[in-house]
């Protein structure tokens, strides 16, 4: 039983010393390839055009409106223009979203998708022209005199032209709020998973501290829910800090006050989760491998023994430490909510 045990017991050491000791990505990829599709605003593929990206080069889009490109790793946005087929800048189209061509790069796999559509100037003039033609024919049928028409059609063009310029803000709103709307429940998420899987470490460490002198190896079912609370933080840890630069800057560039939110979210990363991180859980893992060592083993001397006694000091102070950060991150994730 011994010998059957012991695999177990020698995936969890190596599970938990990488799971609170992987804290970035690694720094030997350089590049990294980025997924998009591009489709028109009745999200029917696009083709016939290609992509220049900024600082990068070309990307050919194929038939299925899908592409892809390569950058380097510390790229966070992309500045995307049209090209036609020939190459030259597509004077017919534009793109419609993300807003003003900047595509944040995301931090997993999912694909970028970018809208194309009419440029918004000429769809602007366009109807600008129906609502005249609408009036004089109004006006007409009316039985209104022509120099009178040629009045009331000047005065309706000083409207229109003021129309459109609050219409233009009221689209730059619209987007804007649609992108709040699109980062804040990522954002949020993150930060929740990762105060939850926290706690749920907490408590696996504190359900397991009082079995661990005389705990054997064939004790393996509470140390599989071990293993898995550690895996689960990991996980949740590694899902959120390497995403913080993209989460500070969509709140810098399209909250209200971008500035103040970027702060916010940055005083709860940097004081609440990478301070309970470095300073009260990434510690325990040093205990942790202490311990099954000893588990595995069989060896239980004076280490062993000063490492199950440091788990069970550090878990109050941690789980005081986790009901603070849960408070702090509701917090705060409430304030930067899309009203």
């Amino acid at each position: 039983m011994h010998r059957d045990s012991g695999p177990t017991l020698t995936r969890l050491i190596v599970g938990a010393a990488c799971a609170l000791l992987f804290i970035a990505v690694p720094l030997d990829a350089q590049t990294r390839v980025v997924h998009g599709r591009v489709v028109a605003l009745d999200r029917s593929p696009v083709e016939g055009l290609r992509l220049r990206v900024a600082n990068v080069g070309e990307a050919a889009v194929r038939a299925s409106g899908e592409f892809q490109v390569e950058i380097r790793t510390d790229v966070t946005a992309l500045d995307i223009t049209l090209l036609s087929a020939a190459g030259a800048t597509d004077t017919d189209r534009t793109v419609v979203y993300p807003l003003n061509g900047r595509a944040p790069v995301p931090a997993g796999n999912e694909p970028i998708v970018i809208l194309i559509g009419e440029p918004v100037e000429r769809a602007i003039t366009r109807a600008l022209a129906e609502r005249r033609r609408l009036s004089e024919q109004l006006l007409a049928e009316s039985g209104v005199q022509t120099e009178r028409l040629g009045s009331v059609e000047a005065g309706i063009q000083r409207v229109l032209e003021r129309l459109d310029l609050r219409e233009a803000d009221l689209r730059d709103e619209v987007a804007r709020k649609d992108r709040q709307a699109e980062a804040w429940p990522a954002m949020a998420e993150a930060v929740r998973d990762w105060v939850n899987e926290a706690k749920d470490l907490h408590s696996a460490l504190a359900a397991i501290s009082p079995l661990l002198e005389r705990m054997q190896a064939r004790d393996s079912l509470a140390l599989r829910g071990l293993e898995a609370s550690i895996g689960a933080y990991n996980d949740a840890y590694t899902a959120l800090i390497p995403r913080r630069g993209d989460f500070e800057m969509q709140l810098a560039q399209n909250w209200p006050d971008g500035a103040a939110a970027q702060r916010d979210l940055a005083d709860v990363l940097d004081n609440v989760v990478e301070q309970i991180h470095f300073q009260q859980i990434k510690p325990l893992n040093e205990q942790l491998v202490v311990v099954f060592a000893g588990i595995t083993t069989g060896r239980r001397g004076d280490d062993y023994r000063r490492a199950v006694a440091a788990i069970a000091a550090a878990l109050p102070a941690l789980e005081r430490a986790l009901d603070q950060a849960g408070l702090r991150a509701d917090r705060t994730i409430a304030q930067l909510r899309p009203s």
